[in-house]
């Protein structure tokens, strides 16, 4: 005997209801999607270093060593010095500058200017 599949419309509909129901009880079960929780660094206060810093190479100028602190940069000189340059306009994050002190970062290269000398081409 085979089974009889039922073509009346009211049972169609009686059973694409069912399905509905069992659909939206499955979905019901399922989480909500939620946006991943912020890392302990981000909620801390501490911003993630873009491609900026890093040791940058100036060949017989030496080494300089570049922090990113989010609207700023600290560039730390071999012979110790060290200068806080601002984002130069505001919100950049590859120029920064302030007074006669600028860097500008593309990619692995950095031009470095400080006051009464010739600017360094220093490589990362």
């Amino acid at each position: 005997m085979t089974p009889v599949i039922a073509k009346s419309p009211a049972v169609r509909c009686g059973l694409r209801g069912a399905f509905m129901v069992a659909l939206a009880l499955v979905s019901a079960c399922v989480d909500e999607r939620r946006p991943a929780p912020a890392p302990a660094a981000a909620a801390a206060g501490v911003v993630a270093a873009p491609s900026v810093a890093g040791t940058y190479d100036c060949g017989e100028d030496g080494r300089i060593q570049v922090e990113f602190f989010g609207d700023r940069v600290r560039v730390a000189e071999a012979d110790g010095s060290t200068v806080e340059l601002p984002a130069s306009p505001p919100g950049q994050r590859n120029r920064f500058g302030e007074d006669l002190s600028a860097i500008v970062i593309e990619g692995r290269e950095a031009l470095y200017m400080r006051a009464r000398r010739e600017p360094w081409t220093c490589l990362r």
